[in-house]
């Protein structure tokens, strides 16, 4: 069982930021301070032509139009920054079974998010801007984090993205925490239409080890913070992929996530975002229980999954409802 009870954390930063919103805040400030603007999210309850969703449920929804190539005559900024409000239940990308039994599916969760249309900007100045936030904004060791880019397909016929490798060099990552992956660094809108390599930001939740890029995109205590996509390709119908002159930069960065890493706690369900609503759970049972974190075999009766389902479906449902 890779989920496991992670007991050795890191200190919070050195960053003043604390709480859910303010880390909302500092992101949404940071990339209005490097001209992008500001855009409030999308309802979770997607426009009536579209057809392929049950609700929201990423950042890129509202700018689907942009990124197909549909005609429109809404103008939009060339560089945005976001924090789309997203619902998984339902449809393609389906959460609700995963509910509870770790640390860190949710229903609901909030995707923030910076975006560079019709090649505003490029490869080098998106992963400097997000490496800049995560390390200088929020302060997070350099040490603790891993990147991942696109290693390459030959029957797709796109080479590795050693662009990308370079760039990681350029920020002064050691070669070992720079690791390339195919599926995973590959982002389509489905099995035809727009797609692109992308670059991945891990951050690691426990200290000291050795082994780290062995438990990238395979253990849960090495989180996924930040997903830049640089949607610059279409494929084909025989699924090769050809190159096209222009690129969109789209990036999602869990709030959740990166609030649990700023807050110094092994979970989203550990955050400011999750305890009030843990701690009413608490009040309200009957037993006395206690929220005490634990996964898999060590969750007894599965009582803390209960706790986490119970807390994720009532924050979903308030916000379904509220709309």
């Amino acid at each position: 069982n890779k989920i496991m009870i992670i007991t050795r954390l890191t200190r919070r930063y050195s960053s003043s930021i604390r709480s859910a919103n303010e880390t909302r805040g500092a992101f949404i400030k940071f990339f209005e301070s490097e001209g992008h603007v500001h855009l409030p999210s999308s309802s979770v309850i997607p426009p009536a032509t579209d057809k392929s969703l049950v609700f929201t449920n990423s950042g890129m929804n509202q700018f689907k139009d942009i990124l197909t190539g549909v005609k429109t005559t809404r103008r939009w900024p060339s560089t945005v920054v976001t924090h789309q409000k997203c619902l998984r239940a339902g449809g393609d990308h389906n959460d609700l079974d995963n509910i509870g039994n770790d640390l860190h599916h949710l229903s609901f969760f909030e995707m923030m998010g910076n975006w560079a249309f019709n090649n505003a900007y490029g490869k080098w100045k998106a992963c400097e801007l997000a490496w800049t936030f995560l390390t200088e904004v929020i302060g997070i060791p350099k040490y603790r984090l891993y990147v991942t880019y696109f290693g390459g397909n030959p029957k797709w016929g796109v080479a590795a993205d050693m662009e990308m490798k370079n760039i990681w060099l350029h920020c002064s990552l050691h070669n070992s925490r720079i690791l390339p992956f195919v599926d995973e660094n590959f982002w389509d809108i489905g099995p035809t239409g727009i797609c692109g390599p992308c670059t991945g930001i891990y951050y690691d939740r426990v200290e000291g080890r050795s082994n780290v890029p062995n438990l990238v995109n395979v253990d849960d205590s090495v989180v996924e913070l930040w997903n830049i996509v640089f949607a610059n390709s279409m494929r084909n119908e025989d699924g090769s992929v050809t190159q096209q002159r222009t690129m969109h930069v789209s990036t999602s960065l869990g709030l959740e996530r990166l609030v649990s890493v700023v807050q110094g706690v092994n979970s989203n369900f550990d955050t400011d975002l999750f305890r009030p609503i843990i701690g009413s759970i608490e009040k309200l049972s009957e037993s006395g229980v206690r929220y005490a974190g634990r996964v898999g075999t060590e969750d007894e009766g599965g009582r803390d999954a209960a706790f986490r389902l119970i807390a994720d479906h009532v924050r979903a449902a308030s916000v379904a409802l509220a709309e």
